[in-house]
């Protein structure tokens, strides 16, 4: 009787050796399992960086925080309270923001009108990954009354963002094109952008930068299109004949 409870009480010892050696095993799998789910996650948000798209929405009614993106926009496109230029605003942007606006529909039907007048391209983090000091971010644009730049920058509510997850190395090449761009004292071509937003496609003699200037969504969707990034709605683009409205609407069409 002494032997068989003896054999018995070995063989319980031995199956929870084996039960305990099975869960060790098991729970240094999930640890690794875990430490490599968590170094994919790395290496994706490593290979990845935002980067923004800064619409400038001139509006009275409306409160800006409304219209944070476009397509969370419920009020129909004629109503009242539709985005409108102010009348305080310059008239190039009042302009620019009515003649070229576009018809966005979203879900069920609905439509919604966009009316930018301005857009820039803002880097939340230098090409090394790391973000800019009090909330500010990398602008890079032109408007017309200044050049071509690339600054720091906050953000007025009347600025609606995109955002678009570019490839880390695009990002910095994009970057630093911004910035040998930005030093090249280039001016605004005020004829040039209201011809490109009137003149079919491809129509128009060629203008250059150093010799006419340019204006903001010819210039960024130009770089844009030299590092192939932003989807295939904004390589679709012609850079001459692009204005904010139909920018933002190829990036709706990702």
């Amino acid at each position: 009787m002494d032997r068989v409870l003896s054999t018995a009480s070995s063989l319980r010892q031995q199956e929870r050796g084996r039960v305990a050696d099975a869960l060790s095993a098991s729970l240094r799998r999930d640890a690794a399992d875990d430490a490599h789910a968590r170094a994919r996650a790395a290496d994706r948000g490593a290979s990845e960086m935002a980067l923004h798209f800064m619409f400038y929405c001139p509006q009275v009614r409306a409160p800006c925080g409304d219209f944070v993106h476009a397509l969370r926009w419920r009020t129909p496109p004629d109503a009242s309270d539709a985005p409108r230029a102010q009348d305080d605003d310059f008239l190039i942007n009042r302009a620019v923001a009515t003649l070229t606006r576009q018809t966005l529909f979203l879900p069920g039907g609905e439509r919604r009108a966009v009316r930018y007048a301005h857009v820039e391209l803002s880097f939340p983090a230098d090409p090394a990954g790391l973000a800019f000091a009090d909330g500010k971010t990398m602008g890079f644009s032109i408007t017309q009354t200044s050049r071509v730049y690339m600054r720091l920058k906050s953000w007025r509510e009347e600025y609606h963002t995109v955002v678009v997850y570019v490839p880390a190395r695009a990002y910095a090449a994009l970057y630093g094109e911004c910035v040998r761009v930005a030093a090249q004292n280039i001016r605004f071509d005020r004829w040039g952008m209201y011809a490109g937003s009137i003149a079919p496609a491809r129509t128009l003699p060629p203008r250059s930068r150093a010799e006419h200037g340019t204006y903001c969504s010819k210039v960024i969707t130009e770089l844009l299109q030299q590092f192939a990034v932003a989807g295939g709605g904004i390589q679709a683009l012609d850079a001459p004949s692009c204005n904010p409205n139909t920018m933002f609407m190829a990036l709706q069409a990702q």
